[in-house]
């Protein structure tokens, strides 16, 4: 889905490795990062969290504004 998102941009190169820069980990995620969050909230080990949204981005919304140039 993200290849899709950098395909229309001005320079989709330049576009991709400004979202890498973004993430901490050096890597895009993937379902698996999703699922590993859900089995996480819907265990025990999460019963003392509540009323939170999570943000499972890598990082890339702490490193924002993104680069409007770009698109």
């Amino acid at each position: 889905m993200a290849d899709a998102a950098f395909d229309i941009a001005k320079n989709p190169e330049a576009t991709r490795q400004d979202a890498m820069a973004r993430h901490v980990g050096n890597r895009f995620g993937e379902p698996a990062d999703i699922a590993k969050a859900v089995a996480w909230l819907a265990s025990d080990d999460s019963e003392f969290a509540t009323g939170q949204m999570y943000v499972i981005d890598g990082g890339l919304t702490a490193a924002s504004p993104l680069n409007p140039s770009l698109f």
